[in-house]
């Protein structure tokens, strides 16, 4: 038994509103008139009281039928096509003055149903992609798609590298077990990855990141940062994200990935994943200091920019509760604004917390802006029909222990040695000059023991 689709229905409906008799439409939709009739009378139904005046005839109701139906046709065979390609194609056949305006095709698609949804996309601000001058202005951190390691089991390896520089900063192994390859690092996983990169190199200017669902809110046309990003906002680092399916504005950590498949997982097997990330640890260093580099003209990226050692702006587990800033939180969420969609219970969803509103404003579409002042997110009603007010809900899940985690900042780090009670600024006073300029031009002698080199310079962070 045939079936009208919605398609047909609307087309029915848009001929109906052009003024067209039932037996015309039943003649151009191929159904009978008895079913012309049928939706017709729906159509008409659920149509609003029409307004006093001359009835309206629809939007292109006074150009002649073979215009009309010209354009019937070519958007039968044409569905996705606009009002721009709609009205060339007929301008092709009729000539520019005899057509309709885009705006009224515009019109006779918005009334015939037939328009696309308009999307009110709005991205999260981010720094402009400048390319880097200095050492640790801009990392780039991604997961390499997971493959089987002999003696591990299934791999990730999490790889950061430093842009200007080209100094490799760590290779994490995180093992997705053997039997749920689907499963992705979570957000503690890169926290406690960027963690120990932070001890050993200290806080970049900048992240570069994709858009994997950890970094970014992909369900949203208006997203709301995620727990990660806020952390970093915090922390006073800028995000970048690559444009979506476009690796190659991301060559180097793409690159980077190939490396360390070839100098360390090729071909390997190991005793454990605390061998394997051992490995890693010791094939950086090598990478890093004695194998040449075509991005450094040949020479070793460490050797080429020592000052990679000397972070930017240090960092201990200890301190991150007095290095995370809530104000630069506030100030970030301040500027912003985001559309969501109620429950039939008033309910609505923002950056992974449920907010409850009443059933006055069941089935609304709102707009969300946060107050830094009161902590507070103030919602208003898009549409005049909703609740002529706005109301403000406390945020949720932006507090220090939200974003670091309920774990703490030394999780994952293996033996870690605290320090002295001193702040970020009172080691800095406290820290002898020559630290600051023993690095040399000409880097570091063929003799330097890199790991012991590199424990007198950022402390002692070693795996359990």
């Amino acid at each position: 038994m045939r079936r009208t689709s919605p398609r047909d229905r609307d087309r029915i409906a848009a001929l109906f509103m052009e003024g067209f008799s039932d037996p015309m439409i039943a003649q151009r939709v191929g159904w009978s008139v008895a079913t012309v009739y049928k939706w017709r009378c729906r159509a008409q139904a659920e149509l609003s009281p029409p307004p006093m005046g001359r009835p309206l005839k629809g939007a292109i109701s006074s150009f002649a039928e073979p215009i009309k139906q010209a354009l019937f046709e070519v958007r039968r065979l044409h569905p996705g096509w606009g009002p721009l390609s709609l009205r060339d194609a007929l301008t092709e056949r009729f000539g520019e003055k005899a057509v309709p305006s885009r705006s009224a095709i515009a019109r006779w698609l918005h009334g015939a149903g037939l328009a696309k949804p308009y999307r009110n996309v709005r991205p999260l601000p981010q720094a402009p992609p400048d390319r880097p001058t200095f050492c640790h202005q801009l990392w780039e951190m991604d997961a390499k798609g997971y493959q089987t390691v002999e003696g591990v089991g299934i791999v990730s390896l999490i790889d950061l590298t430093d842009v200007f520089s080209r100094v490799k900063l760590l290779s994490w192994p995180f093992r997705l077990g053997e039997t749920d390859p689907e499963h992705h690092p979570t957000t503690e996983t890169y926290q406690t990855v960027l963690r120990r990169t932070f001890t050993e190199w200290g806080l970049p200017n900048a992240l570069a990141l994709d858009h994997d669902s950890v970094f970014f809110d992909n369900t949203h046309d208006t997203p709301f940062p995620t727990l990660f990003h806020l952390w970093l906002v915090g922390l006073g680092i800028d995000v970048q994200w690559g444009p979506s399916g476009r690796p190659t504005d991301r060559a180097i950590i793409e690159r980077s990935h190939q490396t360390w498949d070839h100098q360390v997982l090729e071909g390997a097997a190991f005793r454990g994943e605390s061998l394997l990330f051992e490995t890693l640890l010791a094939r950086r260093d090598v990478m890093n200091l004695r194998l040449p580099s075509a991005s450094c003209g040949g020479r070793p990226p460490l050797r080429v920019q020592p000052e990679a050692r000397i972070p930017l702006r240090e960092y201990r587990p200890d301190w991150e509760v007095d290095l995370l800033d809530l104000g630069r939180v506030r100030t970030f969420l301040a500027p912003l604004e985001w559309i969501r969609t109620t429950s039939v219970n008033g309910v609505f969803s923002l950056g992974r917390q449920s907010y409850g509103l009443g059933r006055l404003w069941a089935k609304q579409t709102i707009a969300i802006t946060f107050d830094p002042k009161h902590d507070r997110f103030v919602i208003r009603p898009t549409s005049v029909e909703g609740p002529i007010r706005e109301t403000t809900v406390s945020s949720r899940g932006l507090t220090r222990l939200d974003l670091m985690g309920r774990n703490g900042a030394s999780v994952g780090l293996g033996s870690y040695q605290m320090a002295l009670p001193y702040s970020p600024e009172d080691r800095e006073l406290l820290r002898p000059r020559s630290d600051r300029t023993r690095i040399s031009t000409d880097g570091f002698s063929e003799g330097d023991d890199v790991r012991a080199d590199s424990d007198r310079f950022f402390g002692t962070v070693r795996s359990s």
